[in-house]
Formats: structure tokens, C-alpha cells, sequence
């Protein structure tokens, strides 16, 4: 029905319990919502966790979980109280999460191999825990002006297997931290979502794009791996500290505004790993290129060039003015 249910302690959502209808349902008190299998499809209503944790849980291995069609909603106002957990191996998690309203952000740890197809929304900063297993998230991320942090911890002979795989859009700082692999293979618009690679982490950007300005690789066993033409913006500015190093691939030949390394800025002109050894890796190369542009286009795949609100600034580019188009545009026809 459209009422409602309000749980206050401990709650397993199984096939043996039955909900429709587009009413919602309020998690209250410090217990687990645990939701087994792939459950509740005729349900569109949210969950609601004012407090306690979400536990997802399968009956077997490589199966799907999710309530319904609603969206997991967390308004909890402390990190402590409110975070999502899994332990099956292989589970595919297909529900949004909205952490609106949530003053510090929630911790969504993965201790298996694990996939996130839902969207997922945030008005603070954030953190994924991964602990030695493989987690993809292929739903959109949007948490502008917040920072997310993927951190893992595995042991020396889990790093290989244990990697982060990003395939839909992102909106947000990205700070990776710990013993893994992280592939961006989406898009990221925003000029202001930074990229930061710090110590004991390989990043590896394939086909997706960055289109944030500030990318650190900090720490002597930090890479950030390239391997597009071109994976980041031209306006970026990317900084190499205490160690980090560049790893760009053959097919790599990406134009930064600037880099920083060895304590300067390095001048314009093309590098290879000829000409920076021990910094940078592969056969691909970075052109250093600063470019003076006027004003940057924001206003997504498709939108008409008088909208003032498709302009960074909130206006429409003067006669003569340099303009940088940072993703795929088609310009609405304007008579």
C-alpha cells in the first residue's frame, strides 16, 4: 500500500515476505536491514535509514539483490551509524543510493567481489571500503563540490585481484588510497572534481575521461596510468610528488596545461619517458600546452549556444572569445 512501515530494530527482507505498493519504509534504531536475494519487484516505495545499516546477502554466490525499485535513502548525521555492508561473493546490488541530506557521508564496504548498478547521489564527502576482491560500480555518481575516497587495504598477495572498476559517470573529487587498481572508464565533467593518486595505488584511466584541472600522483608507489589519446583535459594541471610517476600508454599523446615534478613546473613541449626516466613509463607521451580560454562549455551532450546556463560563468561567449568543448557536443540548431 501507500502507508508505510517504520522498523525499528533488526529486519531480514526475504522471499518469504511480501511488499507492494509505492508506501515507504523507515529504518529507525541501531540494527541491520539485511535483504537476501533479488526481492520485492512490485515495490516502488524508498527505504528510508534514519539510523542502522544496510546488509546485503544472498542465498548463493553471483546472484542479484535488490527491494524493489526504490531508492536506499540515508539521513543519518553520523558516519558511525550508517553504512552498507556485503558477504557474498559476487552480489549485484541494482538500487540507488541517495545519501541526501546526510551531514558526513557513509562508508559502502565490500569485503567480496561486488557489483553496484544502481546511481549513486551524495551531499558529502564519502568513502568505499574494498577489501580484496573486485568491485565494479556501473551506476552514475553525482556528489558535486564532494569528494569520494576508495580505499582498500588487501594483503601483499591480493593486490592483483583486488581493483575498482568506475564505468559510469562521475561527479565528484576522486582520492584513491591503499593497495589496488582503480579503472575510470567513464566520464567526469566538472572542472573542479580532482584526481588524486596517493601512496601504494595504481590508477588506471582507459577509456574514460577526467575533466578536472588539479590531478596529483603522490608517493614513490603511486601510477597514474594513461591509456587514451586523451584522458584527461587540456586545462588540467597535473603534479607529481614525493615519487609519483606516469605510466602512459602507446596510444596515449595527452596535452595537459601543466606539469609539476622534481619541485617545478615543468616548461611547455612534448615529454616521453626518454626525457623524464623513473617519472614517466610506456611510449605514449604528455604535451605540456597551457591554453587561455575564455569560457568552458557545461551544458552536457546537447544544448542550444545562446543558454547562458550551458557556460561556465552563467554567460554566453563574447565575439572573439576562446571557448574549450571538454565532452561530445551537438549544438541544437538555432535560427
Amino acid at each position: 500500500g501507500a502507508a508505510g512501515l517504520t522498523i525499528e530494530s533488526d529486519f531480514a527482507i526475504t522471499n518469504h515476505v511480501t511488499f507492494s505498493g509505492t508506501g515507504g519504509i523507515v529504518k529507525n534504531g541501531s540494527g541491520d536491514l539485511v535483504i537476501y536475494d533479488d526481492t520485492q519487484g512490485t515495490f516502488t516505495g524508498d527505504v528510508v535509514f534514519n539510523a542502522g545499516r544496510l546488509v546485503l546477502d544472498a542465498s548463493a554466490s553471483n546472484k542479484s539483490v535488490s527491494f524493489g525499485k526504490g531508492t536506499m535513502v540515508f539521513t543519518q548525521a553520523e558516519t558511525s551509524d550508517a553504512y552498507i555492508y556485503e558477504n557474498t561473493y559476487g552480489l549485484r546490488f541494482s538500487n540507488a543510493i541517495d545519501m541526501r541530506g546526510h551531514s558526513s557521508g557513509i562508508a559502502i564496504t565490500m569485503s567480496q567481489t561486488a557489483t553496484l548498478s544502481g546511481d549513486i547521489s551524495s551531499t558529502a564527502d564519502f568513502t568505499i571500503n574494498i577489501a580484496y576482491r573486485p568491485l565494479t560500480i556501473s551506476g552514475n555518481i553525482s556528489a558535486p563540490g564532494r569528494t569520494l575516497t576508495a580505499n582498500s587495504s588487501p594483503s601483499s598477495a591480493n593486490v592483483a585481484s583486488t581493483y575498482t572498476t568506475f564505468s559510469g559517470s562521475i561527479d565528484a573529487s576522486l582520492v584513491k588510497k591503499g593497495k589496488s587498481n582503480v579503472f575510470l572508464s567513464g566520464l567526469s565533467e566538472g572542472l573542479d572534481n580532482s584526481l588524486s593518486v596517493e601512496n601504494l595505488t595504481n590508477t588506471i584511466t582507459s577509456a574514460g575521461y577526467w575533466g578536472g584541472t588539479n590531478i596529483v600522483v603522490r608517493g614513490n608507489t603511486s601510477v597514474l596510468r594513461l591509456e587514451g589519446a586523451q584522458n584527461l583535459s587540456p586545462l588540467a594541471s597535473v603534479q607529481i610528488l614525493n615519487g609519483g610517476k606516469l605510466d602512459l600508454a602507446e596510444t596515449c599523446a595527452v596535452r595537459v596545461s601543466g606539469l609539476f615534478e622534481g619541485g617545478a613546473w615543468k616548461a611547455p613541449g612534448t615529454y616521453t619517458a626518454v626525457d623524464l626516466p623513473g617519472v614517466i613509463s610506456g611510449a605514449g607521451s604528455i604535451t605540456i600546452s597551457p591554453i587561455a580560454v575564455d569560457t568552458v562549455w557545461c551544458g552536457g551532450a546537447a544544448g542550444l549556444w545562446s543558454d547562458s546556463g550551458n557556460w561556465s560563468g552563467g554567460a554566453t561567449p563574447t565575439s572573439g572569445a576562446t571557448v574549450l568543448f571538454t565532452n561530445a557536443v551537438e549544438l541544437a540548431h538555432e535560427t
